[in-house]
């Protein structure tokens, strides 16, 4: 019973060294041999140079992911008036030295002042102004 197997070139050279020993002289069998090996670095060196043709003499270097780009959307300063409401119509000016902030309309002229703190911000003064409107009410 013979057993099949795959025929693989090293295999294929070893069996060229035991069984045709005698039909080959030295020199041939060592060229032979040479063309097999360089046969099996070259399929090897190919396998390498396909992946990494574009970067060939430069350092390998992990992909990084995208930045995100963060839309930070700056606060408004002029705001809707809860008395004539037009849009845009308050500008708040905030004096963080002395801590007050002012609030007042172009169009109908009313006006509100607050206390602020550092983390203040203009979004704030209008909320204490709407507050102070609705508690009136």
């Amino acid at each position: 019973m013979s057993q099949s197997r795959n025929v693989t070139e090293p295999a294929l050279t070893r069996g060229i060294h035991r069984y045709r020993y005698n039909n080959l002289d030295k020199k041939k069998l060592h060229i032979l041999m040479y063309v097999y090996k360089y046969i099996e670095i070259e399929k090897s060196k190919n396998v390498h140079l396909e992946h990494n043709k574009r970067n060939m003499g430069r350092k390998k270097s992990k992909r990084q992911a995208p930045t995100k780009v963060k839309s930070i959307q700056p606060l408004e300063t002029q705001f809707t008036c809860p008395f004539c409401n037009h849009e845009k119509s308050c500008e708040v000016k905030m004096d963080k030295a002395r801590k007050t902030a002012r609030i007042n309309c172009r169009i109908c002229l009313e006006d509100y002042q607050t206390t602020v703190n550092v983390l203040s911000d203009p979004v704030d003064v209008y909320n204490d102004w709407i507050d102070a409107c609705d508690a009136a009410n």
